[in-house]
């Protein structure tokens, strides 16, 4: 699956950014996170219900100069979602990264972060977060 391609296959459900990027597919919630509304999705029919089993996939687009409050922040908040089940709690979402290559990516301050896949081989995401990046080194799709 290509940058494009992966995508796309995540904005069909949500896409959260920090950019402005204006372009999702047509089914998808575009949701600026510079003007984030928690109210955003209360009365969308298209708003992201959990599976009965397992989690929700997030998939986190990183390149070079990523900002990393950008996606060290939301990746908190998925991360700390607990639903409740009849067998117990389990987590919310799958968190994981994706980029071009499996390589070590210098974001912000210097921190350097290895992706968990590529676009290619990246698991089809339901929710994609695209943190701010830095110019000519941003993501191409």
């Amino acid at each position: 699956m290509k940058r494009r391609e992966f995508l796309v296959a995540g904005a069909t459900a949500t896409l959260l950014t920090s950019t402005n990027i204006g372009a999702t597919a047509p089914a998808s919630i575009f949701v600026d996170a510079n003007h984030f509304s928690p109210h955003a999705f209360s009365s969308r029919a298209d708003k992201l219900t959990p599976p009965a089993e397992g989690s929700i996939p997030v998939a986190f687009a990183i390149s070079m100069g990523a900002t990393m409050i950008d996606f060290a922040g939301p990746w908190e908040v998925f991360q700390d979602v607990m639903l409740k089940g009849p067998t117990g709690h389990r987590s919310g979402f799958n968190l994981y990264t994706v980029s071009e290559k499996i390589e070590p990516i210098e974001v912000s301050a210097g921190m350097k972060i290895v992706p968990d896949y590529t676009f290619e081989r990246a698991p089809a995401p339901k929710v994609v977060v695209i943190p701010a990046q830095s110019g000519s080194k941003t993501l191409h799709a």
